[in-house]
């Protein structure tokens, strides 16, 4: 039997400043107090929509944090659908944070 590590220890770093990829932590598309965090970036940002109907796809239910991990560990095919979106969330993150550093070179520039 495989045991499921709390949920809490699943993803150590949560957020992109704990990263020291950012300044904040507020989502970009979301704004307000949104935090930017692991949870928040699978399951509930509009811009990741798609990966989470792409998972539902793969899963045949909705995917939670309540069930992610035992849905990969449930088949190959479930466990490379998580692989495929993480591997293109974190594409789209790591672009969007060159971006913002450039816009900031380029206010510091002039």
């Amino acid at each position: 039997m495989i045991r499921r590590p709390p949920r809490s220890t699943l993803f150590p770093y949560t957020t992109l400043s704990d990263l020291q990829h950012e300044n904040d932590d507020i989502c970009d598309k979301c704004g307000g107090e949104t935090i930017e965090n692991v949870e928040h970036t699978l399951f509930h940002c509009p811009q990741y929509e798609q990966e989470r109907r792409f998972l539902k796809s793969a899963f045949g239910i909705d995917p939670t944090p309540e069930n992610l991990v035992d849905q990969m560990v449930e088949s190959k095919a479930k466990w490379d659908a998580v692989c495929e979106i993480a591997a293109k969330i974190m594409k789209t993150q790591r672009a969007r944070e060159q971006q913002r550093r450039r816009e900031l070179q380029n206010l510091t520039d002039h």
